[in-house]
């Protein structure tokens, strides 16, 4: 058993070192996309010069006009709910209300 939990020990310690790994590397792709250095120059030109490329700035207006659509067509959130969530109770004779019956 001890062999057994020392191999998850392990486990667990090369898990969290690779998801901190990942995290930086996260966020070093994520720095690198805002300073506009993610893809080389060459890589620019051959993205701008397919059919299908489109500048994040249409990008986005169209992606504003998608949304203004839907929202006219779609009805209010409020009107949507059709009663309030039952609220939780804990069990009767809980040790709150034995406390509060004591008092």
């Amino acid at each position: 058993m001890e062999s057994r939990f020392s191999v998850l020990d392990e486990l667990e310690g090369a898990v969290s070192e690779t998801i901190q790994q990942a995290d930086a590397l996260r966020m070093s792709i994520l720095k690198k996309a805002f300073e506009g250095r993610l893809l080389s120059e060459a890589e620019l030109a051959a993205v701008r010069n397919d059919p299908k490329y489109e500048p994040a700035d249409k990008l986005l207006q169209r992606i504003r006009v998608g949304r203004g659509a839907r929202e006219q067509l779609s009805e209010p959130m409020h009107s949507r709910r059709r009663s309030k969530p039952a609220r939780l109770s804990g069990p009767r004779g809980s040790a709150a209300e034995a406390r509060s019956e004591a008092e």
